[in-house]
Formats: structure tokens, sequence, C-alpha cells
């Protein structure tokens, strides 16, 4: 695994979110994962439509859009879109991901555990 010292193999960090009415918030959330390690190439993830009205509710702007502002973000080298509302093992083997940045609070999935709990024991979490 990159430890971000190398710019040709840097550190490959995933953030993901619904995005929706993008903010300075979700920005300095972007620059701390990009900046989690000298060189890392960030990987932004953007929740789908039909996926974030079922758990979520309302949005304003469809995934097309949210992922069009993202993709003009300084800190974001590429955007997947959708992205899954829980993250598994096998979809960041596929990205080549090696951490995954995110606030720390616990997040509730189907299970009513931590969403991100899996990666956290892992070792592949970091807290934005």
């Amino acid at each position: 695994m990159p430890d971000g010292t190398d710019p040709a193999n840097p550190v490959r960090v995933y953030a993901d979110g619904v995005f929706d009415m993008y903010h300075i918030g979700h920005a300095k959330v972007l620059e701390q994962a990009k900046k989690l390690f000298p060189h890392v190439y960030l990987v932004v993830g953007v929740s789908g439509d039909e996926e974030t009205i079922q758990k979520k509710g309302k949005i304003v702007m469809n995934e097309h859009e949210r992922c069009e502002i993202l993709k003009h973000c300084r800190w974001v080298d590429e955007v997947v879109c959708p992205c899954p509302w829980v993250i598994d093992f096998e979809f960041l083997k596929k990205h080549n991901i090696h951490y995954v940045a995110h606030d720390d609070a616990p997040y509730p999935s189907a299970t009513g555990d931590d969403a991100y709990g899996h990666l956290k024991k892992a070792g592949m979490f970091k807290p934005t």
C-alpha cells in the first residue's frame, strides 16, 4: 500500500455523500480528504437519485447535476455515480481504494450497525 510520499503512486482515498446543494462544508470535507497524505488521488462517490430519495427524502439537484459540480471541484480527481449507499470491500477493490474518508459519527446501516464500522476495524477509515 502506498504511503503517500511518491507522487507517481498516490494513496487512493474515497469520500462519498449525497452532495445536494453543494456548499462550503462539502468543499472542506473534500479538501481534508485530499490532504490526508502528501499525495492523494481522491475518488468521490455520489449517491444516486433513487436510493437517496428512498433513504433521505427529497433532493433539489439530480445526480447528474451533483456529479458535474464535483467534477469541477479542485480537490476531486474522479467521480463515481451512483455509488453504493454502504461500501463493501468488493467496491473498494474494484476502484483500488486504500482508505475511506468520512466524518467519524456512526452512520446507521440497514442492520443498525455503523455503516463504516467494518472499514474502521480493517484500518481503512480516515476521519475528516
